[in-house]
């Protein structure tokens, strides 16, 4: 099989498609390098509240809570308000970091307050 021959500016505009492809290639993988050495210290970094609860069937509730990192909730503020936003009850996770109370009546919500720029919040209606 054989090809026809190609015009000189065919051949020059072929050459610098593939130089372009090969300066992009390279950026992407230099991009690629940046990404994969930031990856490790964006996940060090990160330090997110985590709040789960489940209904006990006693009547009352337990709220888990922790961070992302593994970190502990212990001594760190609770709060159970009502869906209008009036308090029903605040207390500290135990050294399990646990928190439990009465279920109440009304709708709810707890929060999970680490300090003011770490809360994370659970809504009664997604007991299971």
């Amino acid at each position: 099989m054989t090809f026809p021959l190609q015009h000189p500016a065919e051949v020059r505009s072929a050459r610098l498609t593939a130089k372009g492809y090969r300066m992009h290639r390279l950026q992407v993988l230099g991009l690629l390098a940046l990404v994969i050495g930031v990856a490790p210290t964006s996940q060090v970094l990160a330090h997110a509240p985590i709040i789960a609860c489940f209904d006990n069937g006693d009547g009352t509730v337990t709220c888990e809570a922790g961070y992302s990192d593994g970190a502990s909730s212990k001594g760190q503020t609770a709060r159970v308000l009502l869906n209008d936003q009036r308090l029903v009850e605040e207390g500290k996770f135990d050294e399990d970091g646990t928190f439990t109370f009465a279920k109440p009546k009304e709708g709810f919500y707890v929060e999970f307050e680490g300090d003011p720029s770490h809360l994370a919040t659970f809504y009664g209606e997604d007991l299971s």
